[in-house]
């Protein structure tokens, strides 16, 4: 195994009941993100961590028939709580691989994603040996960053947050950091409202629901929430 997607799923969410699970479109949400890892071509498996018996065995017959790289893993409650760092997780997950695997994170709560983005950043992540990457957008007053070069961007008076789209990065790096984005990070930045779209309050919830129903998308991404 080199590669693979992973996509947490906790059951327990304050702000909105049992997100991941919630009907999204017709579908439980984290369906949109499973449907759309199961076209990404270069990885070997895909890792879908939960900690509910009962949405595990709902995505095991929803997927694993449609594709053998499906694995749902059962992760104990103490890695499930608010306060649960999703590194450990990870750790839990696949602490049977190779130190070089390299993982795709993708968060249920980010629906809107472009194929071509994150297939062209996979292609440069592995073309230049990458050892970290993720999907960020850019705020002109934003003090609460979580990003590199801090003096350079504060001279530009450009701040830089992740969006939760997509985080790349080697399992190596993970062990090393405890941490998604480090110094190490390639920013990939995106200007787009919907990719910018991290689901966690109502109100989001309720914008991004507003998107499709308005076509507020473009077609690509669209045509994936028509069925």
């Amino acid at each position: 195994m080199k590669s693979v997607i992973y996509i947490p799923a906790r059951s327990g969410s304050k702000r909105i009941k049992n997100k991941n699970f919630k009907n999204f479109n017709g579908k439980p949400l984290i369906f949109w993100t499973i449907e759309f890892a199961l076209k990404l071509k270069s990885f070997d498996k895909i890792i879908i961590s939960t900690d509910s018996n009962k949405w595990g065995n709902l995505i095991k017959s929803e997927f694993q028939s449609r594709s053998t790289l499906i694995d749902v893993s059962i992760r104990p409650a103490r890695l499930s709580t608010d306060k649960s760092n999703i590194i450990d997780a990870i750790n839990f997950d696949i602490k049977k691989v190779k130190f070089k695997l390299d993982i795709l994170l993708l968060q249920p709560t980010s629906p809107f994603r472009s194929y071509n983005k994150i297939n062209n950043a996979i292609k440069y992540y592995k073309k230049n040996k990458i050892s970290s990457l993720a999907s960020f957008q850019c705020y002109d007053n934003e003090k609460n960053i979580f990003i590199i070069h801090k003096k350079k961007l504060y001279k530009e008076k450009k701040y830089y947050k992740a969006n939760g789209n997509f985080y790349l990065i080697s399992y190596e790096k993970i062990l090393k950091f405890k941490k998604f984005i480090s110094e190490d990070t390639k920013i990939i930045v995106s200007n787009n409202i919907y990719e910018n779209m991290d689901i966690d309050y109502n109100y989001q919830w309720r914008a991004a629901e507003l998107i499709i129903k308005n076509k507020k998308l473009p077609n690509h991404i669209l045509n994936r929430f028509r069925f």
